[in-house]
């Protein structure tokens, strides 16, 4: 079985939807048919799932212009 590993933790997972999310990396359209190619994210659901996360309550805190610091430790629970 083959392995990929995930770029932020570093950690090798079997490559199969279980672990990663597949993504259409490039749609062909050659004689009028679509050709999709399929693969993984670079990031293992985990880091995945952590790192949107993280991306949105960074934005919540510009939004109320506070430090993404202080939103995580007295805001947000």
């Amino acid at each position: 079985m083959e392995t990929k590993i995930c770029t932020k933790c570093k950690e090798k997972f079997p490559r199969t939807k279980e672990y990663f999310i597949e993504k259409i990396t490039k749609p062909n359209i050659k004689n009028g048919l679509i050709n999709i190619s399929y693969s993984f994210k670079s990031m293992c659901k985990n880091c995945l799932k952590q790192h949107v996360k993280e991306k949105r309550n960074k934005i919540t805190a510009k939004k109320l212009n506070i430090s993404y610091e202080d939103y995580v430790n007295n805001i947000k629970l």
